[in-house]
């Protein structure tokens, strides 16, 4: 019997349920690529004909991709982004920037800001008053009462074995249910195992030592001693503080569920709401999504006489 889905209240939540899980995300990424059959997109994601046609039918379902028939008999289908995804570019280009600055090794794509034709490394701040650089040192956040409860919440289809895993990249951490809420619970302030359990009270034991441990070894968390030395505290490392843009480009996206998303973000600089946006690094012009593309990098194809020894 299937359960009854979540009540949700608040938009970040209803924002990550639509993503849905890891492969939902590597097949939306597939689409953006440009990637829209369904045999293009198995064999771009790698990903097995019975996992691809469940996820294709929740990203339908949450309206993450519209679904065009380009043939009758059989029918066969092609897969285009939303609306609605196509608004998400702001947090592609957040999770492209973490998975460089922290040498992801699939990392196979570039940006070009098609405003200027030149490919970019966007710079990140808050376009309420046009400064650069904005970190979780220059914010302020204010949750609401029932956001932590509504992320506790969980959700099968967005827990991943990490521990399996070779690497935990951007997209892993933001497909899987407990990882995401940790690193938000860990951005509004938790630094102890009881003060994590005390809002993630849905995970187990096990799972929280789990995932404590592993953003250990990751790099996303370091330990020190707690007071008298008994318990360890974990602190965000600045692997973790990078992770912020990704956090505030979802949380401004998911407005567009819900009137009130939980989570609001002050730019304590200015005293206005942190509206993120990205910059590009030649033109210095504020990017967007029309003028914002993701390109494949082209291998590079070693040159023969190069590798030829000396006569």
């Amino acid at each position: 019997m299937t359960s009854p889905a979540p009540t949700r209240t608040y938009g970040l939540p209803m924002a990550f349920d639509a993503l849905g899980d890891r492969w939902s995300i590597l097949t939306l990424r597939a689409v953006y690529d440009g990637h829209h059959t369904f045999t293009e997109l198995r064999d771009s994601v790698g990903i097995t004909d019975g996992v691809l046609a469940a996820r294709l039918a929740r990203l339908t379902g949450s309206g993450m991709l519209d679904r065009l028939q380009y043939h009758a008999r059989p029918p066969r289908w092609q897969y285009h982004r939303s609306d609605i995804a196509v608004e998400l570019w702001q947090a592609g280009i957040a999770l492209w920037l973490w998975d460089q600055a922290w040498d992801s090794p699939s990392l196979d794509t570039q940006i070009r800001h098609v405003a200027c034709g030149n490919i970019a490394a966007p710079a990140f701040g808050c376009a309420s008053c046009g400064t650069l650089g904005v970190t979780t040192h220059d914010v302020q956040a204010t949750v609401a009462d029932g956001l932590p409860d509504e992320l506790n919440l969980s959700s099968a289809t967005r827990t991943v074995r990490l521990a399996a895993l070779p690497y935990v990249d951007a997209v892993t951490l933001l497909g899987d249910h407990w990882s995401t809420a940790m690193l938000a619970v860990t951005l509004f302030g938790a630094r102890s195992f009881s003060e994590y359990r005390a809002v993630l009270q849905r995970i187990s034991t096990a799972t929280l030592s789990e995932r404590l441990r592993l953003f250990v070894v990751s790099g996303l968390l370091e330990t020190a001693p707690g007071n008298g030395g008994r318990r360890k505290v974990y602190r965000m490392t600045q692997k973790s503080r990078d992770f912020f843009p990704v956090f505030a480009a979802m949380n401004e996206w998911a407005g567009r569920f819900a009137d009130d998303t939980g989570l609001r973000f002050e730019h304590v600089h200015c005293g206005s709401e942190l509206i993120p946006r990205f910059w590009c690094d030649h033109c210095h012009r504020v990017m967007d999504g029309p003028n914002t593309t993701f390109e494949t990098i082209a291998p590079t194809v070693a040159d023969p006489a190069q590798s030829r020894p000396n006569a």
